[in-house]
């Protein structure tokens, strides 16, 4: 099955940009077993690369979608600015500012996830998405007020 409509859906302009670098490589069509030869460089024979889990499993998955929000932000902001020449200024272009601000707020929760940003080293209340609401680091680490 191929997925040729929704390759021609996506723009050309998108890339995608992987910073990890591998810890070695394979042969091609090598059976992952609990021995196989490995080269730390690339060549001919061994041209295949594997790579090493870097953060959670979601990290990368996390920074693709911010970028994604990012860009409908951007969208907006061209779009607000295309209404500005036209001297339109109301209702509209304030509810497209206020959208722009929760994609900003939103891509910056995608990148660093409560859990992550809200938990000091005494809790582990990661269920609730922070520290407890009785700790004593809760206010210093997170500069949150309690509610």
């Amino acid at each position: 099955m191929s997925n040729t409509s929704t390759n021609s859906m996506l723009p050309s302009s998108l890339t995608f940009t992987l910073s990890r670098k591998p810890v070695f490589y394979i042969r091609r069509d090598e059976l992952l077993t609990e021995s196989i030869q490995i080269s730390p460089i690339a060549n001919a024979e061994f041209c295949v690369p594997l790579y090493t889990q870097v953060g959670d499993d979601n990290e990368i998955l996390h920074e693709i979608q911010a970028q994604g929000v990012d860009k409908l932000a951007d969208s907006l902001q061209d779009a607000i600015s295309a209404l500005e020449e036209c001297h339109y200024i109301g209702t509209i272009t304030e509810m497209i500012h206020d959208e722009i601000n929760r994609c900003r707020s939103f891509a910056a929760r995608l990148r660093r996830p409560i859990v992550s940003s809200c938990l000091c080293n005494s809790c582990n209340d990661w269920m609730r998405g922070g520290c407890s609401s009785t700790c004593t680091h809760y206010k210093k680490e997170c500069h949150h007020e309690h509610q």
